[in-house]
């Protein structure tokens, strides 16, 4: 990537497109974690779900714990999410 990236607002429905060395990005919605009753972030270890056989060390980022997170309102069509 060489270019600039510029960040265009559509003045009557406040949308903004982010445009990337001639690539579009149009921001679809929050990404917001997966919390239990109390609003509180629930965490996820991966690495608990599988049996490590070979005693396998993981990667320095890959013991967690991680936040499961989804998306509301994505469009039917193709994009990078």
């Amino acid at each position: 990537m060489t270019g600039k990236a510029i960040v265009i607002r559509n003045a009557e429905t406040g949308a903004e497109t982010l445009s990337l060395d001639g690539c579009e990005f149009r921001r679809v919605n929050a990404i917001e974690p997966d919390t239990d009753s109390n609003g509180k972030p629930l965490e996820d270890k991966p690495r608990d779900r599988y049996n490590n056989r070979k005693r396998l060390s993981l990667n320095r980022h890959g013991r967690g714990p991680f936040c499961r997170f989804s998306v509301k309102g994505l469009p039917a069509s193709a994009g990078i999410y």
